[in-house]
């Protein structure tokens, strides 16, 4: 952030695990945070009925602000991401919408929102073997072959991706792989663990 002010950041699920990292690390960059969960900061369920109009409320009270948006499910099945991944991104952007028309872009050069997304909705069966999984790969196609979690990142950058074309949202998607860190060091891209067992990837697995 550039001097002469500094912007507020919403930011929701911020007591996840991501969460708690990304608040911390912006009000060490002196950044101004509201936390936004279903539990501590500001108290809000993005998938309650009035998550909109509260949410709309949050972004209109101070400064402008950028929204973080990292709430959403790791697991669970389509009914369950509907409640808890997409839906609250479908309250986000239109609380965006309410409270901050398209205007030019700020000093800071923030967007209006940073969605973390996830490298899951490449469409990497697709890849040869051997290739580099980078921003070049397309994305999924066959969105019915893959998972829950799948389908719900892809549906929610589906909404952005409109929001943007339509209302001219300014966002920035990050499509983070394995995230790691304290209490939190084992992904499945390391292997299966369960019951005291782990099968590890070998082979040619990286």
């Amino acid at each position: 952030m550039r001097a002469g002010g500094v912007r507020r950041l919403v930011v929701t699920g911020a007591t996840g695990f991501l969460g708690r990292e990304v608040v911390r690390a912006a009000e060490a960059a002196g950044a101004s945070v509201v936390p936004v969960s279903r539990s501590g900061g500001a108290p809000l369920d993005l998938a309650a009925a009035d998550a909109e109009a509260r949410l709309t409320e949050l972004l209109t009270e101070g400064a402008p602000a950028t929204v973080i948006h990292l709430a959403g499910l790791m697991s669970g099945n389509d009914a369950e991401h509907e409640a808890g991944t997409v839906a609250p991104t479908r309250a986000v952007l239109a609380a965006i919408r309410a409270a901050a028309p398209p205007a030019p872009a700020p000093a800071d050069g923030l967007p209006d929102l940073v969605h973390a997304s996830s490298l899951s909705v490449y469409g990497y069966a697709a890849l040869p073997d051997g290739a580099t999984l980078d921003e070049t790969t397309p994305l999924e196609t066959r969105p019915q072959a893959r998972d829950a979690y799948a389908r719900a990142k892809l549906a929610q950058e589906a909404m952005l991706l409109r929001a943007a074309q339509r209302r001219g949202l300014r966002a920035r998607v990050l499509r983070p792989g394995a995230i790691v860190g304290e209490d939190r060091g084992w992904t499945s891209r390391i292997g299966v663990s369960a019951k005291g067992t782990a099968l590890i990837l070998g082979g040619d697995a990286p």
